[in-house]
């Protein structure tokens, strides 16, 4: 079956190879989505949803016919896809601000929109027939698709206020801008909305780990099953990681530009 080949797919592909710029129309969706995980974002934003086809043998050519999307424009899309960022919590404090900034934005925000989709996927069809009677499915639906929208609403608030505003404190830093124009923004609070909105990722990650019997399943042979209790476990490592960045590193240089640009407004003024 298509579905199960996409999960085992989904779950193994952790280290994309550098062939996506060979590949072409005539290769098959399942030839993207095991050349980079980010391909199914790609294809979920021109239509293409795996859930709509029953053969991941399908060409490119042949699955956008179907769907009446221009084949050329998804290929340029696919072939833009770049390599992402892989770099544990420790190593980012050797980065950049702006760096960090690219790595929240890059590898945390794809990374989890290709993870939201594929836990969502197996939690449908698991419902359908659930067969572990250690594992609430209805509570880690309802746990999901919690977090799912909550961190959404996250990354929104990041990528309108929050990095537009240490752009600007970049700049400012760089001797690029009037200290003073931030002094407006720097009264809003948006380093302390930051701790006080953000989403409550231990909360999630318990009402998770309590309706998956801590992602161990009673059944070991049920594939799809085995499939989601790992995808949860990537989902929580890259939750963590995530909070880990923005609270230990990035709240912290947020901090200092502040207090910089304060010190140059005190001197100049």
């Amino acid at each position: 079956m298509a579905f199960v080949r996409l999960i085992v797919i989904g779950c193994y592909y952790s280290n994309p190879t550098p062939d996506m710029k060979q590949l072409t129309v005539q290769h098959t969706l399942e030839d993207f989505l095991t050349t980079s995980p980010l391909a199914f974002r790609v294809l979920e934003q021109h239509g293409l949803s795996i859930k709509r086809f029953d053969n991941l043998d399908l060409s490119l050519d042949a699955a956008c016919m179907l769907t009446d999307t221009r084949v050329e424009k998804v290929l340029e899309d696919l072939l833009a896809i770049g390599e992402p960022v892989r770099m544990n919590e420790r190593g980012a404090e050797a980065l950049s601000t702006e760096e960090i900034l690219r790595l929240l934005h890059q590898n945390h925000h794809e990374f989890l929109a290709r993870l939201f989709p594929r836990i969502e996927l197996l939690l449908y069809h698991l419902a359908k027939h659930p067969q572990d009677d250690q594992i609430n499915l209805q509570a880690l639906t309802e746990a999901f698709l919690q977090l799912k929208a909550d961190f959404a609403q996250h990354v929104m608030e990041e990528t309108e206020s929050l990095f537009p505003y240490v752009e600007l404190l970049l700049r400012i830093e760089r001797g690029e801008g009037r200290p003073d124009a931030i002094l407006a923004l720097m009264e809003q609070g948006l380093a302390g909305s930051m701790v006080e909105n953000d989403c409550d990722i231990h909360q999630f990650v318990l009402r998770l780990r309590l309706s998956s019997n801590h992602y161990e399943p009673a059944d070991t042979n049920n594939i799809m099953l085995n499939s989601l209790c790992r995808a949860l476990k990537e989902l929580e490592e890259s939750l963590y990681q995530h909070e880990y960045i923005e609270f230990e590193i990035l709240l912290k240089r947020i901090l200092e530009l502040e207090n910089n640009a304060m010190e140059r407004v005190r001197r100049e003024g």
